[in-house]
């Protein structure tokens, strides 16, 4: 718990570098919602729940047998441990430019 704060607090800081930000709020999505960084890479994101969540799946999940390989939901939580919705927003804000292709 004391490392994701920390993670948040590195998101909220203004002296973060700006092309830093939107890789740390990568990886923490990828914590909140308990991925592996391969995993995040073939996700999508279809709804928000209640302001509160937002779920989808995995195209593909990992498994050592190709045929056993199939789609997995996923969800993630909105608000963080810190209850903002900075890594969120960051996040999304990142992904502006490919929001068709996603």
């Amino acid at each position: 718990m004391w490392m994701i704060e920390q993670i948040e607090i590195f998101i909220a800081d203004p002296a973060t570098p700006l092309v830093a930000k939107p890789l740390v709020a990568a990886y923490l999505f990828c914590c909140y919602a308990v991925m592996r960084v391969e995993q995040a890479q073939s996700c999508c994101i279809d709804a928000i729940r209640n302001d509160t969540l937002f779920d989808r799946f995995f195209f593909l999940d990992k498994n050592s047998k190709r045929d056993k390989m199939q789609p997995r939901p996923w969800w993630a939580p909105l608000y963080s441990i810190t209850g903002s919705k900075l890594y969120f927003e960051t996040l999304m804000t990142s992904l502006e430019g490919v929001k068709d292709k996603c």
